[in-house]
């Protein structure tokens, strides 16, 4: 079972999904490279129209200067809509954390779960990850570590399409 869409109506926009976005926040900021040089980028933060959740990303200056940032906006919450359509997911959000090369990221926080929320765990991957389908084996290695607890320590291998 996947997380249930706001409203009960169906999930999994795809990428670029109409079923829209909340805008929540938008800022112009700038994060420090790691040669002590600063890049300017915008802090987008949406809510997902289909499954309630709030999500958060950064986009650099120059393209939100472009096109204002709306059409990115909507293929993240495309992304973020086929993640929570996905088996097992429970919950999404996000928070900032340093990458391992010592730059701020925003995570995709998943909760990974049992169907009623009983047994949970989280899988973490760069919102930028999520272009890539980085998510699914994070989701697929949360789920096993559940199902091992479950069957009582024997790990059950459950395979998401990629």
């Amino acid at each position: 079972m996947a997380l249930e869409p706001v409203g009960g109506g169906g999930g999994g926009g795809g990428a670029g999904s109409p079923t829209g976005y909340t805008p929540i926040s938008s800022f112009k900021t700038f994060r420090v490279l790691a040669d002590n040089t600063t890049e300017e980028i915008h802090s987008i933060t949406a809510m997902s129209n289909t499954y309630g959740v709030t999500f958060t990303f950064f986009i650099k200056e120059s393209t939100f200067e472009t096109d204002g940032g709306g059409a990115f906006t909507s293929f993240m919450t495309g992304l973020v809509d086929d993640v929570c359509g996905l088996d097992h997911v429970v919950g999404f959000r996000t928070e900032q954390d340093l990458g391992p090369d010592q730059l701020l990221y925003n995570f995709a926080v998943i909760t990974v779960g049992t169907d009623d929320g009983s047994l949970t765990t989280e899988a973490r991957v760069r919102m930028d990850g999520l272009e890539q389908g980085l998510e699914v084996p994070a989701i697929n290695k949360a789920w096993d570590q559940l199902s091992g607890l479950i069957a009582g320590g024997t790990p059950t291998t459950t395979t998401q399409g990629a």
